[in-house]
């Protein structure tokens, strides 16, 4: 390969649940504090699961919107024939 032509390579992305590792120097043993490290996946998921439950909320509060709007176009509605 010349120096101007350029190699990509893929990079994984799916995401793989696994035990977070501690870093250690020499014959130290692991900080028993970090026994309450989160993984990326974990991070992952708690946001995939935050975001579900907005957008179910999101949903539930357009639905109820909708319908405050069918109710007053109904209103608009009586109050216009009865206008005439």
């Amino acid at each position: 390969m010349s120096s101007d032509e350029i190699s990509i390579h893929s990079v994984g992305t799916s995401l793989e649940k696994s035990e977070p590792k501690l870093a250690t120097s020499g014959n130290q043993e692991p900080d028993t504090e970090a026994k309450d490290t989160i993984t990326v996946y974990d991070l992952v998921s708690q946001l995939q699961e935050s975001l579900t439950e907005l957008d179910k909320d999101l949903d539930t509060k357009n639905e109820t919107l909708q319908q405050s709007i069918k109710k007053i176009e109904n209103k608009l509605t009586e109050l216009t024939k009865k206008k005439k």
